[in-house]
């Protein structure tokens, strides 16, 4: 049995502090101290390059994963998806749970193995189905015991009959001209036919068959091993499906929801506790939004788990860094100074304002205010205010990471928010604008229809009728079953844009 993780016991909704030294630290508050403390940074924006774990910070969504109640983890470009598989793959000593970044998977390569006797969306299940089992089998065999059982033995022959080793690496699982089949080794039949070899090269009609059936065979053992070692279960984490792809197309599609529905395959049925083997997938949600297949929303109940965030959790998050980093309890309320921004917002309502409620954007925005911050006090509104158009600059492009692979000419319907000028804005005024901004091969030409895709990005929101009375925007990123209405006339651009689009607040002339 490998190591528990006790943070990840603790009771819902209590947000903890992770591996912070808090013995050693005095109760005392900064506020208590004069001079801002020397920090120009809370840490790095991307977990896969910062000190994550050191401020790790633990919600409902750990609790999910670890429990295993949701295999299909979603969220936005930025919401914590790498700091998970980090945190659930930390432990070295632990070759049960892995982390496989397919950041320079050979996608061009399972792509030939696609499987042409079934569905078109079932096409990859099958080949992932084995990756999954072989990549299982590579962490059972990277403990070598003297007593091994036959079971282990015949893992052990098979992989170094084909891959000289008896463990391989994610992206080596198929670059190979033929997987041998030693029935005295592994037997996998097909009605009742013994396989001796399985073409990688050159796929023949029955591949999908065959390597299903190997899949089940190595699966089986490894599950036989588990059992006898008395471990409980393996994990293996899928991170970076997205990573590279500037255009979406058809096949990557199909084989991102062919790991998806290969990972399903390994579910614990009623009892989540009994599966052995735990493929979790990490990807983007606008991704899996995007994607067409009939069990998609019947996944997305039931196995999916999105990574929301809201003020109070991404305050907790910046505390937990600042604690960490200043070395005593420290709290983002100890370090500004009173005033209120324009109007009555408070300082932290203001930033979390111009994010899209991620860690991503808050690290992002504090950690510009920190750099450019000059004098020694409480910070203030003007170096708040100083810090707005390098991240403006910033949230734009954190965008068309997101849009371009879907709306490469998306840019169009910036042109014509800058044209209109304001922050607010009605559908004619938008229509009218987009009209003269869009270029000829831009795929939405239809003013609505590009209104749309900016909602369904978060890019603009609308305002919408309240229950009780009055009105609320209706933005996407709060509430991602939220759906656009093409009723709606009066629309707001998101703050983080206003500086790049250079827009301005409409002022109604005072009575």
């Amino acid at each position: 049995m490998y190591p528990k993780r006790p943070i990840a016991l603790m009771p819902v909704g209590e947000q903890t502090f992770y591996r912070l030294a808090t013995a050693a630290m005095t109760p005392c508050s900064l506020k208590q101290v004069t001079d801002f403390p020397n920090i120009r940074s809370i840490g790095k924006n991307a977990a896969e390059a910062d000190a994550v774990l050191d401020y790790f910070l633990t919600t409902d969504a750990v609790r999910k994963i670890e429990s295993n109640d949701a295999f299909l983890i979603l969220g936005r470009k930025g919401s914590g998806k790498t700091a998970l598989v980090r945190h659930f793959t930390k432990d070295e000593n632990n070759p049960f749970a892995v982390a496989l970044n397919l950041r320079g998977y050979p996608w061009g390569l399972h792509a030939a193995l696609g499987n042409e006797q079934v569905s078109e969306i079932e096409r990859y299940v099958a080949s992932w189905r084995y990756l999954i089992a072989a990549q299982a089998a590579s962490a059972v065999l990277s403990v070598r015991r003297d007593n091994e059982i036959d079971e282990e033995k015949k893992l052990r022959t098979f992989f170094r009959q084909n891959y000289g080793a008896p463990s391989v690496d994610v992206e080596r699982v198929f670059a190979l001209d033929r997987l041998k089949i030693d029935k005295a080794v592994l037997n996998p039949q097909i009605a009742g036919n013994s396989i001796g070899s399985i073409e990688f090269k050159s796929v023949k009609p029955d591949f999908g068959q065959q390597i299903e059936a190997v899949a089940s065979e190595v699966s089986r053992l490894v599950a036989a091993v588990m059992k006898y070692r008395g471990n409980a279960w393996i994990e293996l984490h899928f991170d970076e499906l997205d990573f590279g792809i500037e255009r979406f197309e058809r096949q990557r599609e199909l084989m991102i929801v062919g790991l998806v529905l290969a990972a399903q395959t390994f579910s614990g049925g009623a009892d989540p506790r009994r599966q052995l083997i735990r493929p979790f997938v990490y990807l983007r949600h606008d991704l899996w939004d995007s994607f067409n297949f009939s069990d998609r929303n019947k996944i997305s109940r039931g196995a999916a788990l999105f990574l929301n965030w809201n003020s109070q959790s991404l305050q907790q998050m910046v505390d937990v860094r600042l604690t960490k980093l200043i070395g005593l309890p420290t709290h983002w309320s100890d370090l500004i100074d009173s005033d209120r921004m324009r109007g009555t917002q408070q300082k932290w309502d203001y930033i979390v304002a111009r994010t899209l409620d991620r860690p991503r954007d808050v690290i992002s925005f504090i950690n510009m205010i920190l750099e450019s911050k000059s004098s020694d006090g409480l910070l203030s509104n003007d170096e708040v205010n100083a810090a707005r158009a390098e991240y403006s600059t910033y949230f734009k492009e954190e965008l068309d990471d997101e849009i371009k692979a879907h709306w490469p000419l998306w840019e169009d319907a910036i042109a014509a928010l800058r044209d209109i000028g304001y922050v607010t804005f009605t559908k004619p005024q938008f229509i009218a604008a987009y009209d003269l901004s869009k270029t000829a091969d831009n795929p939405i030409q239809d003013g609505e229809a590009a209104l749309k895709k900016l909602f369904e990005y978060s890019v603009v929101t609308y305002r919408r009728p309240k229950g009780g009375g009055g009105s609320e925007w209706n933005w996407r990123y709060k509430n991602r079953t939220a759906t656009f209405d093409s009723r709606a006339e009066s629309f707001r651009v998101h703050p983080g844009l206003i500086e790049f689009a250079n827009l301005r607040e409409e002022r109604r002339p005072s009575k």
